[in-house]
């Protein structure tokens, strides 16, 4: 797997799993807000009731009042549902390119890091990143233990990369010193597939 655009790992991750890393509960609240299973969607819901509220309860009547617009706004505005505590790009890949697949029965997932995926940080967040990856397709992908493999970038390029230590059953890390770039001519990954036909039919 692999997008057209370099994108961080939080995106290719379903909502669901996103509360499984430390660094990505911020966009567990966010993203998952949206969702009815979620435990923040309740809490989103209530804000935005709470707003309808205030909108016919005070700013409506300040603007008619006032006969104008109470935060100056040029035509004023109405409530929204969208969440009020940040903005996430998490699962917007997944949902364009994994969701659509699931269920599926693969014999194996094939993951190709970009640079975005170790950028912040240095790739201090890539192994806990990973491993939540990692569970996530080989669950949404898999039946049975489908094998997960994945590039991960060497020392090179990220220098304070860490390990996924935890994706359950089995999976493989083939480290890489360069990033994949279709626009380089003559980019060779020969080597890669090489290894990854290895490990798939072991």
């Amino acid at each position: 797997m692999q997008s057209k655009s370099d994108v961080a790992l939080k995106n290719w991750i379903a909502v669901d799993f996103l509360n499984q890393a430390p660094s990505l509960m911020e966009d567990y609240k966010t993203v998952g807000s949206q969702y009815p299973d979620n435990p923040y969607y309740l809490e989103n819901i209530r804000r935005y009731i709470a707003d309808w509220r205030n909108y016919w309860g005070k700013y409506i009547p300040d603007m008619i009042e006032t006969k104008s617009v109470p935060d100056a706004a040029a035509w004023g505005h109405y409530p929204s549902p969208a969440p009020q505590n940040g903005d996430s790009l998490a699962t917007t890949t997944y949902n364009v390119y994994v969701e659509c697949f699931s269920p599926a029965q693969l014999s194996g997932i094939v993951f190709l890091c970009g640079n975005a995926m170790a950028a912040e940080g240095q790739g201090a967040k890539f192994g806990s990143e990973m491993s939540v990856l990692g569970n996530c397709l080989k669950t949404k992908l898999g039946a049975g233990d489908v094998p997960f493999i994945y590039s991960m970038p060497s020392s090179t390029l990220a220098p304070k990369i860490t390990k996924p230590e935890s994706i359950k059953g089995r999976s493989v890390a083939l480290e890489i010193n360069s990033w994949p770039n279709s626009k380089v001519p003559g980019t060779d990954w020969s080597a890669f597939i090489e290894k990854v036909i290895g490990e798939v039919y072991k």
